[in-house]
């Protein structure tokens, strides 16, 4: 049995059409922020509230890399976007606060932020979070 956080690799590849791991077709945007990833993805749920300066949503992270993480919420954000978060991890600490989020993309109900502006206590909070989550899976037998 794989634990709440698991290690997911994206890797670009070649063949056409472009699918997500998911097996959605994957427009240009999307391609490029793929290819241009450089950080593992660690699979993981947890909640967050963000705002924009025009409405407020909650939504859900289903994975985190350290610049950036997938969103899910009911809350439409358009690309382009800047947005204030509050991130709640899965580590019984208290909330992150981001002050600076641009959405990458966004398809339906989900969407890509990379966390731009971050105190640095938050932010080593944020990548040692990462980094023991990647290294717990790495230590689970398949």
């Amino acid at each position: 049995m794989h634990s709440a956080a698991s290690r997911v690799v994206a890797t670009s590849s070649a063949v056409v059409p472009k699918r997500s791991k998911e097996g959605h077709a994957m427009n240009c945007q999307q391609e490029q922020i793929r290819e241009a990833r450089f950080s593992e993805r660690i699979a993981l749920q947890c909640s967050l509230v963000f705002a924009n300066g025009r409405q407020v949503g909650e939504g859900r992270v289903l994975d985190m890399s350290v610049p950036g993480c997938l969103v899910e919420s009911s809350v439409p954000v358009k690309v382009g976007d800047y947005l204030q978060l509050r991130l709640c991890l899965p580590d019984y600490q208290p909330s992150l606060f981001v002050s600076l989020a641009a959405v990458r993309w966004a398809q339906g109900l989900r969407f890509g932020l990379e966390l731009i502006g971050m105190n640095e206590m938050d932010r080593v909070r944020l990548n040692r979070f990462v980094a023991l989550q990647g290294d717990l899976w790495a230590r689970v037998p398949d």
